[in-house]
């Protein structure tokens, strides 16, 4: 979960590295799209420390995570498009 949490982080700042320049350029439409995915990972990270508080909390308890499974997958699977 930390690994997860720390990879949401950097592509956070990757994206607001991509909409600061895009925004110096005066790309507006880009840097605006460029948002949308920058307010994406805020929720993910929102719902990452969720997920890691709560593992916390049950002591990583294995049949609760394995009840996560299928609400994770449906949740990623419709997000990737699959």
């Amino acid at each position: 979960m930390e690994k997860w949490i720390k990879w949401e982080q950097d592509t956070k700042k990757l994206y607001e590295e991509m909409w600061r320049e895009l925004y110096e350029l005066k790309e507006t439409a880009a840097a605006l799209y460029i948002h949308t995915y920058i307010e994406d990972v805020d929720k993910e990270l929102v719902d990452a420390q969720k997920k890691l508080n709560r593992l916390e909390t049950i002591g990583y308890d294995l049949v609760e995570v394995t009840n996560w499974q299928e609400r994770l997958y449906k949740k990623y699977t419709k997000k990737l498009g699959w």
